[in-house]
């Protein structure tokens, strides 16, 4: 089960510019606002109430530090994301390249915190 939800988070990181072919005439912001708001809140929540039992409780039973360290690196995250799309369209990079770029990182993100998570064991 973990290797497919891995397998479906990496395709949807890759193909989230797909829809953009559909909103070429909005402002970039309102593409980004419905972008974040499926893919930062909606998508995760669901998968949490899907395949965690009692999500709640571990997260009241989660040490503050840690909630913390999430919501300080998930901030990072978030900049980086919207400063390198920003630098992407000033410098005229192709969204394809971007879209490759962002999957790159997202699976050595994913291989980093692997590693850090087996090394605690």
């Amino acid at each position: 089960m973990g290797y497919l939800l891995v397998m479906a988070g990496g395709i949807l990181q890759g193909a989230f510019m797909l829809p953009m072919k559909s909103t070429r005439k909005w402002a970039w912001e309102n593409t980004w606002f419905v972008y974040a708001l499926t893919a930062f809140l909606i998508w995760p929540w669901l998968f949490v109430l899907l395949t965690i039992p009692h999500p709640f409780t571990v997260l009241a039973t989660t040490s503050m530090r840690s909630l913390v360290l999430v919501q300080v690196f998930g901030l990072g995250w978030g900049v980086g994301a919207v400063l390198g799309f920003m630098t992407g369209e000033w410098k005229g990079a192709s969204r394809k390249a971007y879209t490759l770029a962002v999957s790159g990182v997202a699976i050595l993100i994913l291989a980093i915190g692997v590693v850090g998570y087996a090394n605690q064991l």
